[in-house]
């Protein structure tokens, strides 16, 4: 995509595991997807934690929810640690601990995964590429640079989402 414009029906900003999972699904059911992704390398640097719970887990949590088949089968080379505690601590320092069984994942790696499933469902990956929302079209700069259309635009660009700001949603700064 150079200096031109092309029509997609998706396009997913952020190739996280959210983007990189939702790049895939829609590819998989057909849809003409682009995944883009700021960083040269996906997966790095890594952005948080790998903490992912146990299958059978996130299905307690969340009974309704389709749980993504790569949450299901996360396969064994990204698999760091099982663990079967967890433990918050507050800033006084006082801890909270619970049962959950989990696993703690190679978050560069599994991104990296993710984003190739992505591609082998048919999804075009754009990296080293910054999309800014201008309306219902996402202007592209870096690497790649040209203006996409999309039918849907998916913001899995994080907590500071530059995709939500584009699109003049609220981002909530506080939990709690």
């Amino acid at each position: 995509m150079k200096d031109d414009q092309d029509k997609v029906e998706i396009a997913v900003v952020g190739a996280g595991p959210a983007g990189s999972t939702a790049a895939e699904v829609a590819a998989k059911k057909g849809f003409e997807v682009v995944l883009i992704e700021r960083k040269r390398e996906i997966g790095s640097p890594v952005q948080c934690g790998g903490f992912l719970p146990e299958v059978q887990e996130l299905r307690d949590l969340l009974p309704r929810a389709k749980i993504p088949e790569i949450l299901a089968e996360i396969p064994k080379r990204h698999i760091l640690h099982r663990t079967s505690v967890q433990r918050i601590y507050a800033p006084s320092g006082k801890a909270k601990e619970f049962p959950v069984l989990g696993r703690v994942v190679d978050r560069r790696g599994f991104d990296r995964d993710l984003a190739w499933r992505a591609a082998r469902a048919g999804a075009k990956v754009l990296v080293e590429t910054r999309a800014h929302l201008v309306g219902h079209a996402l202007r592209l700069s870096g690497r790649s640079s040209g203006t996409i259309e999309a039918k849907v635009v998916i913001g899995a660009d994080g907590p500071s989402s530059a995709t939500a700001r584009g699109a003049k949603m609220a981002l909530r700064q506080e939990v709690g």
